[in-house]
């Protein structure tokens, strides 16, 4: 293995080789400008000594980016003081690394709509990868955390498989290097299959990730409302997002009272009343005082930051007094600016048409239960023209199926005349963004009705709409007598 200080690693199918000086220059500039942004700026780094990694109280410079990328001593960089413009997940899942990443990577596509161009994966040099994301501008830490929550609950991983990098005070291993422990090159892996691949991948400029469209998705996943203009939008599909916005409050889940409830015990408290949800907190509670007790933005301030002052300092990951009022500040400016309201639940209506199309599907009852699925589903999400987006991953969280028997599953429910794939989508187009498939419910609303209001913590069950839609006769003639007893029959009384 060569080892200069005037070289670059390039990887190779069997190990390493030396690269052009020019080549050099470009890796160092790209590192520069995504890994250390003029904006929001730590001076600080970490680098690695015979003893292993020491701490250094000073910005990385040129000379030290040459000798990690020409095999000395390693570095590490920090995220900014408030945020970070890029986003490592540290796959150390040992034997299952592999699998946990394709996985990961998978989630990413998938579930936010990045295309496999802008996902960059690295060795990490010893027994998992680096995947990492560069964003066109800075994530703040609280919304980067719910980003990495829904991700790993995506996945099905746990913080200790995969974990995040970087923040202010966690550093991440920069790539193009020898890893000072096991020697090994961590260099840049294909998204598709984790194989080898050239150094060009990321000496071209790099595609970095809207962070606006990237927040859009994770506001989606949270059922956001934002006011645009006059128009109000209460589900996920057709949510706003406007430019610069950076939240993760999710208001759409409460009814008024049981917003006012919360907020009245925060404020009689003076107080936070859970640990670790000043974030949360601040927007319900200056939304609240905005839209309920018409407060103006400087009381409502002054409210919020005398609440986080008084709150126990075991309340807090952080006990930052300085930025809590940073933080208020921009997080009420962010509710006043672009008039944030309480949004009501949204109501669905049921038809008994449609309940009993669901019931004479051939076969188990599982797949009854995967087309009253997409039925909730479309009716709480589809946009206008009755189009809706469901990703397997939230499938998933509607009824107990394997992934792989999904798609065999969709497709008896279309043969059953349930549902409608308009759009098929394509799974990794390299030159485009991927497209989703797009579902519609083709069920006749017919019969009589009930209407209910949709509980995230508390779905209504397949069961229990058929009991309150089907008279128990009826349901005898349309199912197998032991499915009525075994599933049914406690609903009936």
């Amino acid at each position: 293995m060569h080892n200069t200080s005037v070289s670059l690693y390039l990887q190779l199918e069997e190990g390493v080789f030396l690269m052009q000086e020019y080549q050099q220059h470009m890796v160092l500039e790209s590192i520069k400008d995504l890994y250390l942004p003029k904006e929001n700026y730590v001076k600080k780094k970490i680098v690695t000594n015979k003893k292993g990694w020491t701490h250094k109280r000073s910005a990385p410079t040129d000379k030290d980016i040459i000798t990690h990328i020409s095999g000395g001593n390693n570095l590490g960089v920090f995220g900014g003081a408030t945020g970070t413009k890029f986003i490592v997940f540290d796959v150390d899942a040992r034997e299952r690394a592999k699998d946990v990443t394709v996985r990961l990577i998978d989630a990413l596509e998938s579930e936010y709509g990045i295309n496999r161009s802008r996902i960059f994966v690295f060795n990490s040099g010893g027994k998992g990868y680096h995947v990492t994301l560069y964003l066109d501008n800075i994530i703040m830490y609280d919304d980067l955390q719910l980003f990495y929550k829904q991700v790993i609950a995506m996945v099905g991983e746990n913080k200790n498989v995969i974990e995040l990098r970087p923040t202010e005070k966690q550093a991440v291993k920069l790539p193009f290097c020898s890893h000072y422990k096991t020697g090994n090159y961590a260099g840049i892996v294909s998204p598709l299959d984790l194989s080898n691949s050239p150094i060009e991948e990321f000496l071209f400029p790099v595609k970095q990730i809207v962070l606006n469209d990237l927040l859009k998705r994770v506001a989606e996943q949270e059922g956001l409302i934002i006011e645009h203009g006059k128009k109000l939008t209460l589900d996920k599909e057709n949510a706003v997002f406007l430019d610069n916005v950076s939240t993760n409050v999710n208001l759409d889940v409460y009814s008024l009272d049981d917003l006012a409830k919360e907020m009245k015990q925060v404020l009689d408290a003076s107080s936070l009343i859970y640990k670790y949800t000043r974030h949360n907190t601040t927007l319900k509670l200056a939304t609240y005082l905005k839209c309920i007790e018409k407060m103006d933005r400087e009381d409502v301030k002054t409210v919020i930051l005398n609440i986080l002052c008084n709150t126990p300092k075991d309340m807090f990951n952080d006990y930052d007094t300085v930025m809590f009022e940073r933080e208020t500040n921009r997080l009420v400016d962010l509710v006043f600016d672009n008039n944030y309201k309480i949004g009501a639940r949204r109501k669905i209506s049921i038809y008994e048409g449609e309940i009993k199309a669901l019931l004479q599907l051939p076969g188990r009852i599982e797949l009854k239960r995967l087309g009253f699925a997409f039925l909730m589903h479309g009716k709480r999400y589809m946009k206008p023209n009755g189009e809706f987006y469901f990703s397997y991953n939230t499938i998933k969280k509607y009824v107990d199926c394997q992934k792989s028997n999904i798609s065999k599953q969709i497709k008896k429910l279309v043969e059953g005349n349930v549902v409608e794939i308009v759009r098929q989508g394509v799974a990794h187009a390299k030159e485009s963004e991927r497209e989703c498939t797009i579902y519609k419910t083709v069920l006749e609303n017919e019969g009589k009705k009930i209407e209910l209001v949709y509980n995230e913590s508390e779905p209504a069950s397949f069961e229990s709409i058929v009991s309150q839609l089907i008279e128990e006769e009826d349901l005898k003639c349309l199912i197998p007598k032991t499915c009525f007893y075994t599933q049914f029959k406690q609903y009936y009384k």
